[in-house]
């Protein structure tokens, strides 16, 4: 049986968090109108940051990527090159520059 509504347990703040919609309450812009509802707007997620990663600085990725630590030659061909959104559909990628495809194919 349910409890009557003064008996019930209020909700957690966790749970209320949980609960609440990835958006953005805005209020009305009409101030003689305060009974309208709010407008409600998608906040969107924030850009993909590419940033070197990896122990050497080898891997271009959006997250902090843990690699073992060692020194190859080809990796000094990372050091100058550009990360950013250079793959498909703008993932985090090595811009290939005729630099950096003539510096891998050197150091390969």
């Amino acid at each position: 049986a349910a409890l009557p509504e003064s008996l019930e347990e209020p909700a957690s703040d966790a749970q209320a968090e949980q609960e609440e919609p990835m958006s953005r309450r805005l209020p009305d812009a009409k101030e003689d109108s305060p009974g309208e509802d709010s407008l409600c707007i998608d906040v969107p997620e924030p850009p993909n940051q590419c940033k070197p990663t990896g122990c050497s600085g080898q891997i271009c990725a959006a997250v902090e990527i843990a690699t073992t630590c060692e020194w190859l030659p080809l990796y000094a061909c990372f050091q100058d090159a550009n990360c950013g959104p250079f793959g498909p559909d703008g993932a985090c990628a090595w811009e290939h520059t005729d630099e950096f495809s003539s510096c891998l194919g050197l150091n390969s």
